[in-house]
């Protein structure tokens, strides 16, 4: 009686040139998860650094004595703490640092309890720090920069009237024309407006009225 005999499915059976694709796709998966292993502790403490920066300007926004004393020259009050938080927040340099600085001085403002009636007149170091980045992000004059000073444009946790609007607007008129191309794609309809007498502004050369 003939021996039974095993027989593959030829359909199964590789070719050397097959096995060969297949362990040259396997040395590329490895070295793909070699590379990142090695980049990612990098990319981990670039951040921690990033983070640490920012957590430093906050730090030093909260040693910045803003009483007002009775006796004090109100303008010089306010130059003394505009250079002084101005120093502070142009220890970052790059546009997303100072655009999380700017979120994170709005959500200390947002969760801050009211203020005393006796010191309304003063000033806040969060808020004039907001307004040390949007002339930062003005100065810049870069697409990173126009960018993302649309985005705080739209991002409701910010003031929509008043000075820190115009503000807004005014360091994005600084960018100049690189910032139309991002003010034209705004959606939030409440800025929509806004965001179309900004462009008519850098088209005739024109700052906030």
């Amino acid at each position: 009686m003939p021996c039974a005999t095993s027989v593959r499915d030829p359909r199964r059976l590789l070719t050397s040139f097959e096995v060969a694709r297949s362990d040259e796709a396997y040395h590329m998966r490895s070295l793909a998860l070699l590379a990142l292993l090695l980049v990612l502790p990098a990319c981990c403490t670039l951040a921690r650094s990033r983070d640490d920066r920012i957590s430093g300007v906050l730090a030093a926004l909260d040693r910045v004595n803003t009483h007002l004393d009775p006796d004090d020259d109100y303008a010089a009050y306010r130059s003394r703490v505009w250079s002084e938080v101005r120093e502070e927040a142009r220890r970052l340099e790059e546009p997303a640092q100072l655009y999380a600085l700017a979120i994170a001085c709005q959500d200390r403002l947002d969760h801050r309890p009211p203020t005393d009636q006796d010191r309304l007149a003063e000033t806040d170091a969060d808020w004039e720090a907001i307004q040390a980045v949007l002339s930062a992000l003005g100065d810049l004059k870069c697409e990173e920069s126009a960018r993302l000073l649309v985005r705080l444009l739209e991002d409701h946790r910010f003031p929509r009237d008043g000075e820190s609007a115009l503000n807004i607007a005014h360091a994005i008129i600084t960018c100049g024309e690189i910032a139309v191309p991002h003010l034209k794609r705004v959606r939030d309809p409440c800025q929509r407006d806004f965001s179309a007498r900004i462009q008519q502004w850098i088209k005739e050369d024109r700052d906030v009225p």
